[in-house]
């Protein structure tokens, strides 16, 4: 696991910022640094998402961290999750390096993204299992299934016994998936894992 406490994860919102607190606190004792990058958006593209997190980027930068996770969903856009995050590291390196106070390679060497398929919730549901816990929650019924790339708030709302509530429900279930059963069933919760144990 990459030491989290030289880390910054960069993230769509406040779901994000409190599941991933909680999570890596329950798990390994680390309240690691997540901050919101200000910009969310379905139709937002790769030198729109950079323009509008550029600030947090270069202070991120300026702050020495070993690693920056990036972390942005894919929503409803045609290109793969994969590509996307590809772009999106790119136009990062591409724009912040123009600026002479940041290397390049130091950039490069620092910077990962990961784009959940299709979006935050889509980790949430690669663990069935594991959210069952919550059994005021969820449905013990509820079966596992490639979820990736599909609606994962509308799989949520469908396996839940109450109306889904992000900022409330998103964090609590998030903290109780298992990460090693969670990559097994999503290619993208894989790549951030990836990201985390190196």
């Amino acid at each position: 696991m990459i030491d989290l406490n030289n880390t910054v994860f960069l993230v769509d919102g406040k779901t994000e910022i409190k599941a991933l607190r909680d999570k890596f606190s329950k798990e390994y004792g680390i309240f690691p640094d997540v901050r919101k990058t200000g910009c969310n958006g379905k139709g937002v593209t790769p030198e729109g998402y950079v323009s509008a997190s550029i600030g947090t980027l270069k202070l991120v930068l300026r702050n020495r961290y070993r690693h920056i996770i990036c972390i942005i969903d894919r929503e409803s856009r045609a290109i793969s999750a994969r590509k996307l995050a590809d772009k999106i590291r790119i136009t990062i390196v591409e724009q912040v390096s123009n600026n002479l106070i940041f290397r390049r390679d130091d950039i490069e060497n620092k910077l990962i993204v990961c784009i959940p398929d299709r979006m935050f919730e889509n980790w949430i549901i690669a663990d069935i299992k594991g959210i069952q816990v919550h059994s005021d929650l969820i449905d013990s019924s509820s079966k596992q299934k490639p979820f990736d790339g599909t609606n994962g708030i509308g799989i949520l709302q469908k396996i839940m016994k109450v109306s889904y509530k992000k900022t409330i429900h998103g964090p609590k279930l998030f903290k109780s998936i298992s990460f090693n059963r969670a990559k097994n069933n999503s290619p993208s919760f894989e790549n951030f894992f990836s990201a985390i144990i190196t």
